[in-house]
């Protein structure tokens, strides 16, 4: 299938949204993301009036399998209940890999589940490696290709956690150009070498990004994946049409009851739903990063230039999922 953005800008509010609605028995959430679409095309794009900026308007086609473009632990299948959970980094990533694994074996996992302070994630972690390329990976690879995966007579249930792409964006910030750039040996590895520098940063990351969505060769760098676009991963270009929940990511007690609830109606049994729910109240990572978010965010928001390479980084992310930029919790 094409991908959803044309290559002029001037072409895309002219794009059919047919492809991204689905049929009266299918999610009503992505349905009503769906209609939402022809309203946010012409929504906040009109802020930025700057033609020397492009606007992101096609994806590059990356698949699950394109591993060196985006995070080995991409996906995650549980066979038993017929589950399949697209891993967005930045996006609760490191929970969500933490409670399959809790989930497709107890017993192996118990202590990395409720000892393990997940302080740095789950990179060196039994679960890390098993996600990455060990049991859990090897799994989900045999089965997408013995299976139409996303066919519907496969029953495979679909999700994938989604988040504001500002809120996303400063997360990642922080942890990789700030937090992680700190290291003597990655300072000029990560970000440009731009470090903690918005300004230099984001311009930067614009160009970077827009050859890489136009099929332009660039020079790859550690964890570069953390800033691709949301729209890039899950073969969304394909199949949004296809995932049966999209959940929105948030610091509260409905968006882990949502988690939660999603998996019982899986049929996760009720004592593991249990541990669930209160290692998601209580487990904080190294790596998450709202303590300092709301200082950048603010950044971020004052400064139009920076913003507007921003918003036109992520264009598709804000369309596809029915994101604003005048919208409250932007940190969710």
């Amino acid at each position: 299938m094409a991908p959803y953005g044309m290559e002029k800008e001037c072409d895309f509010r002219e794009m059919s949204i047919h492809e991204t609605i689905r049929s009266e028995n299918e999610s009503d959430q992505v349905r009503e993301i769906s209609t939402r679409l022809k309203t946010l095309e012409a929504g906040d794009l009109i802020l930025f009036k700057n033609r020397n900026i492009s606007t992101i308007l096609q994806t590059p086609n990356y698949r699950w399998f394109d591993e060196k473009a985006v995070s080995a632990q991409n996906n995650l299948y549980l066979e038993k209940y017929k589950l399949h959970y697209c891993k967005i980094d930045k996006n609760m990533g490191s929970t969500m890999q933490a409670i399959f694994c809790y989930i497709d074996d107890q017993k192996r996992y118990h202590r990395l589940f409720f000892d393990h302070s997940w302080l740095h994630g789950l990179d060196g972690t039994e679960c890390g490696k098993s996600t990455a390329y060990g049991p859990l990976r090897k799994r989900f690879l045999k089965a997408a290709e013995e299976i139409d995966f996303f066919a519907e007579k496969s029953e495979i249930y679909h999700f994938s956690i989604i988040r504001h792409p500002i809120g996303r964006f400063i997360s990642a910030f922080i942890d990789i150009c700030i937090n992680r750039a700190r290291r003597p040996r990655m300072s000029k590895l990560l970000c440009f070498a731009c470090r903690g520098n918005l300004e230099c940063f984001v311009p930067k990351l614009h160009d970077f990004l827009y050859k890489q969505s136009v099929h332009r060769p660039v020079n790859k760098w550690p964890l570069d994946w953390h800033f691709l676009p949301q729209s890039w991963y899950c073969d969304y270009d394909r199949y949004l049409n296809k995932y049966d929940q999209l959940l929105r990511y948030g610091r509260n007690d409905q968006f882990r009851t949502e988690v939660v609830d999603m998996l019982g109606k899986r049929g996760v049994p009720p004592d593991l739903l249990s541990d669930i729910e209160k290692q998601l109240k209580t487990k904080k990572n190294l790596h998450a990063t709202f303590d300092r978010s709301s200082e950048y965010e603010k950044k971020l928001m004052n400064n139009p230039l920076l913003l507007e390479y921003v918003y036109k980084i992520y264009h598709l992310d804000f369309v596809w999922f029915g994101y604003r930029l005048n919208t409250t919790n932007i940190g969710g």
